[in-house]
């Protein structure tokens, strides 16, 4: 199955390449043709909208993209969808805080007894991550968008023992187990595969380098959830298109995150695939409002890491990770339209489950916050 991901993940790179050198010649040909003709090629982001002007005094045929358009990039949870031009910097910072709250296996919520009624003595109750996020994106060709992104992350966990065994005499009723580090950092390209008027598509391929950590303690070795990395490289593979008229923007994107192998304590976090539509309306110049419905899979670990203690809490059993989630999800773009600060982004996007099917006793999703800020150069 790795030998197959890895040939799947070749031949998408291939084809991908291929498409976007396609691309990239046609737009060589039309600048070089316009250049001829003694037009000028506009240089601005490549995902935006009308240059900052009401719908009533500007709206080209093809609803040009442009910087100044609010929902000219997607909401602020999407990552990966919008390419650049040639020569263009974007910076970025994004702040994501996940709470779990309450235990469930499937799609039944389970109480503290019911875990206990399991054989467990140790039932997690609740859980928080918080993610800082920060991004660089350049463009060495029209075609070709790099980008880069590193997190530091706080994770807590907390905990209700069962009266009358080791881990009640030892931690007390209730504890919590707490940690921070940096993450796995994600390096990759986004290769344009189409532009046709208000319709782009690109290919998002990348690497998750483990630059993380699977041996957090505290103090004793903790659940595969609270740990900062995977452990592996971990191909990402994806496409994005999006979509624009005079008022609205939309778009769709799927990425999936393939684990090629196990890690050094001899197992593997499940395979992920993540994908969003959406949908914006620019309600004012400098301000758009964004709805998105969000699914995602992933798979249960595979291999066990030895380290734990069997039976001792649900978080350290591999099978009880994963899952399929649905999510909705509301959001506001806004861009700075003049002045000192013409140009900056902020947006915030909020998600709440709609649906958790879950591999087995787990902690199950309560809501998600995404606030970011971003600049192109």
């Amino acid at each position: 199955m790795r030998v197959f991901k890895l040939l799947v993940f070749l031949v998408i790179i291939l084809v991908a390449t291929g498409m976007a050198r396609a691309e990239g010649s046609q737009i060589d040909s039309t600048q070089a043709a316009d250049d001829h003709a003694g037009h000028d090629t506009p240089a601005a982001d490549d995902h935006s909208g009308l240059a900052g002007h009401d719908e009533d005094t500007h709206a080209s045929a093809t609803h040009a993209h442009d910087a100044l358009r609010p929902d000219g990039h997607a909401p602020i949870g999407v990552m990966g969808e919008h390419l650049h031009h040639a020569g263009k910097w974007m910076l970025s910072y994004r702040f994501m805080q996940m709470d779990m709250d309450g235990m469930r296996d499937g799609t039944e919520d389970m109480s503290s007894q019911d875990i206990f009624d399991e054989g467990y003595a140790v039932a997690p109750t609740g859980m928080r991550m918080q993610m800082h996020m920060f991004g660089g994106m350049y463009a060495p060709t029209d075609w070709v968008t790099l980008m880069v992104m590193a997190n530091y992350t706080r994770k807590y966990m907390d905990h209700l023992t069962k009266e009358g065994t080791p881990p009640r005499q030892k931690m007390g009723e209730t504890f919590r187990r707490e940690i921070d580090g940096w993450g796995d950092l994600v390096v990759g390209g986004l290769l344009r595969a189409f532009h046709n008027g208000g319709h782009r598509g690109h290919f998002n391929l990348g690497i998750s380098v483990p630059t993380g950590s699977i041996d957090h303690k505290d103090p004793e070795q903790l659940a595969y959830p609270m740990q900062t990395s995977s452990g592996t490289w971990d191909p990402k593979l994806g496409f994005t298109y999006t979509g624009m008229s005079s008022r609205f923007s939309w778009g769709g994107q799927a990425i999936g995150t393939l684990r090629l192998g196990t890690n050094k304590a001899d197992f593997a976090y499940g395979d992920i695939f993540d994908s969003s539509a959406w949908s914006a309306w620019r309600v004012l110049r400098w301000a758009s409002v964004s709805a998105r419905a969000r699914y995602e899979h992933v798979g249960a670990i595979e291999g066990v890491d030895t380290r734990f203690m069997p039976g001792m809490s649900p978080p350290m059993e591999p099978e009880n990770h994963g899952g399929d989630f649905v999510e909705g999800g509301l959001g506001i773009n806004m861009v700075v339209q003049g002045g000192a600060l013409k140009g900056h982004r902020l947006a915030i996007e909020f998600l709440t489950p709609l649906y958790q099917d879950l591999n087995g006793p787990q902690l199950k999703r309560d809501y998600s916050l995404v606030v970011g800020w971003q600049k192109s150069l």
